[in-house]
């Protein structure tokens, strides 16, 4: 998503359609799913983000639409797709960039995906609903390619 922000703001060609899986997109961890889903996410802990979060920043703001991208202008990017599992303690990241990109009229698509951890797409060869949110997004993603 900031790659997305980044590339509208220089005036570059955007992509056709933007495919985001378990955003971490508000580097400010501020809404209480961080909270709610911590003993769902056997993968994501709060203070894991607060330690990866003050390594990535260094001494620059954690709201800055470049770091948490849910507090960028969305006016003018592409469709976007966001996967993002109902066991995350992302999933508030996922809700506040549907909604933020709703309000730009972005075109959005929000799946939650009941009992799915983070980024379960990775568990293809085992996990049947991984294979289909991967068929599902290759779908969406062929549609905007026109094929």
């Amino acid at each position: 998503m900031a790659t997305a922000l980044k590339l509208k703001a220089e005036g570059l060609p955007l992509p056709a359609g933007l495919f985001v899986i378990s955003p971490w997109a508000d580097l400010t961890q501020s809404h209480s799913t961080y909270a709610t889903k911590a003993e769902d996410d056997p993968m994501i802990t709060l203070q894991g983000l607060n330690d990866m979060a003050a390594d990535y920043l260094g001494d620059a703001d954690p709201a800055d639409p470049l770091a948490s991208p849910v507090n960028g202008d969305f006016a003018g990017l592409p469709p976007m797709l966001i996967h993002v599992g109902s066991e995350e303690a992302l999933l508030g990241d996922s809700l506040l960039l549907a909604e933020r990109a709703g309000h730009a009229r972005v075109q959005v698509r929000l799946e939650i995906w009941p009992e799915m951890i983070h980024v379960w797409h990775f568990f293809g060869g085992q996990l049947g609903a991984a294979r289909k949110a991967i068929g599902s997004a290759g779908g969406w993603m062929a549609e905007r390619c026109g094929g």
